[in-house]
């Protein structure tokens, strides 16, 4: 029996690995196609043989990376030096952590149900959202940005929490059932269209459509003061502003079920 072996079968324990990507990379990388659910069970042989897309080609993920595996109990996946042109990070993920140092590229924890994913950069676009035939997008678990993120942040999103340091395209929140998207930045168009019963809390909301949200009350509710502490106790820095409010509430959409809101910062 090995100290592997021995180590499995007495003490409760994870795997964790660290990914390092090439910093010659030329074409886009895909790793939607590694096994998030359960890439935790996996030894570092195995994760190097997983074939994933670079550019057109189907490639070993051991092409475009070197695979350090460590025990400990932690469940997570480090990815370093990664770009843009990495895309489908976290696809369904379940459990553990994914730590992203650097940016990233379009379609991340796309049917995300839970764990946690923190990128310590800036990502494109469908962050948290559904894969093609599905109608829900992210449902559960919690996503950390340090920068910006590009189009479509938590579309269909169902259950979860997004948090975005810096700026969002457009269409944030587009179709969401429910969970709660948190934007220090901007936004862009169409923010919250669609929305059954989700949250959007912004640092500016720019221009509500009048005929999809009513404007409310102006107020700082206790629940997000909670939501607040729970981020920065993670790592994610609330702005002193923030922590103080109030906010513009807006309740819609009103071409809907109407139980919908947008929390926006007051100057």
């Amino acid at each position: 029996m090995t100290v592997l072996e021995f180590l499995q079968g007495e003490v409760l324990f994870a795997m964790s690995f660290q990914i390092t990507l090439s910093d010659k990379l030329t074409s886009d990388v895909d790793l939607s196609s590694l096994p998030w659910n359960r890439v935790w069970d996996l030894s570092a042989g195995e994760l190097e043989e997983v074939p994933i897309r670079i550019g057109k080609s189907s490639q070993r993920l051991s092409n475009v990376c070197q695979i350090e595996q460590i025990v400990d109990s932690l469940s997570r996946l480090t990815i370093n030096n990664c770009t843009s042109s990495v895309h489908g990070i976290a696809v369904g993920l379940k459990a553990g952590e994914v730590i992203v140092n650097g940016d990233a590229g379009h379609r991340l924890a796309v049917d995300m149900t839970g764990g946690f994913l923190k990128i310590i950069g800036s990502v494109g676009n469908d962050l948290g959202g559904a894969s093609p035939g599905n109608n829900s997008g992210m449902r559960g678990g919690e996503i950390h940005v340090s920068g910006n993120a590009g189009h479509s942040v938590g579309a269909r999103l169902r259950r979860g929490v997004i948090a975005i340091a810096g700026n969002v395209g457009n269409d944030c929140g587009v179709d969401a059932i429910a969970g709660t998207i948190i934007v220090l930045g901007d936004v862009g168009t169409r923010a919250g269209m669609g929305m059954k019963r989700a949250s959007l809390i912004v640092g500016n909301a720019g221009e509500i459509d009048a005929v999809r949200y009513d404007a409310a009350m102006k107020a700082m509710p206790t629940w997000l003061r909670v939501y607040f502490r729970s981020l920065a106790s993670k790592g994610f820095v609330i702005p002193a502003s923030w922590m103080n409010g109030p906010y513009q509430r807006f309740t819609g959409d009103l071409t809907g079920l109407s139980k919908a809101e947008i929390w926006s910062l007051c100057d």
